[in-house]
């Protein structure tokens, strides 16, 4: 959408496209956590809307493939914080097979009231909804060792230097400083650790399209 900045012209998103943006920022890059602001900036953002804007929105969540995303938020922000959305909009975003009921979806995800308890590796989560014990292993060494150019963007060394090698050997030492004590916590069953543990890995397979519900 063009406008212009102090006289300059300039590209920015239309609303129903920052509403994409936000509801893919809070559920899928930073799984919920934080997300209140993301809410209230949503309640903004759509603050006016009519029937066609909310059935654009619909539409572009499904062509997108952030119906699931989209969907959830939406719920959240009728939770919290009353936000009026049409009522067939819901239900065309609504993901097939069994759907917690949205005071439980909001019990769930915003218990922790935004803020992590505990961190918790996405490469471990993300492993841990992979389907054979191989496909799980291959998931967390190629996690664990990644490539030389994503050693290099992650511990800030060019991937041609030698001391890119001092990287891998520090590699599982950095993941067990940050991950060791609360992955030890949930192996050992702490409630809290595994409550955390549990949220993560049912919304990763929630977001894959999966609907199991018995980790929670």
């Amino acid at each position: 959408m063009p406008w212009s900045v102090q006289g300059q012209p300039a590209l920015r998103l239309e609303a129903i496209d920052v509403v994409l943006h936000l509801c893919r920022h809070a559920v899928v890059q930073h799984k919920v956590y934080g997300a209140f602001r993301s809410l209230c900036d949503l309640v903004q953002v759509t603050e006016g809307w009519g029937q066609r804007e909310w059935e654009v929105l619909s539409q572009r969540a499904l062509d997108y493939g952030l119906a699931r995303p989209v969907y959830l938020m939406l719920v959240l922000a009728g939770q919290m914080l009353k936000l009026a959305v049409p009522a067939q909009v819901l239900s065309g975003l609504r993901p097939p097979g069994r759907v917690p009921a949205p005071d439980e979806l909001m019990r769930l995800l915003m218990r922790s009231h935004g803020a992590t308890p505990a961190p918790v590796s996405a490469g471990a989560v993300q492993a841990a909804t992979e389907g054979t014990l191989g496909a799980q292993l291959r998931h967390l060494a190629g996690n664990l060792f990644l490539s030389r150019e994503g050693m290099a963007m992650l511990y800030k060394i060019p991937a041609g230097s030698p001391w890119i090698w001092l990287a891998y050997l520090w590699r599982p030492v950095d993941l067990l400083w940050r991950y060791g004590l609360s992955t030890w916590r949930a192996l050992r069953g702490e409630r809290g650790a595994r409550a955390i543990w549990q949220r993560e890995v049912w919304l990763e397979r929630w977001l894959r399209g999966g609907e199991q519900l018995d980790e929670l």
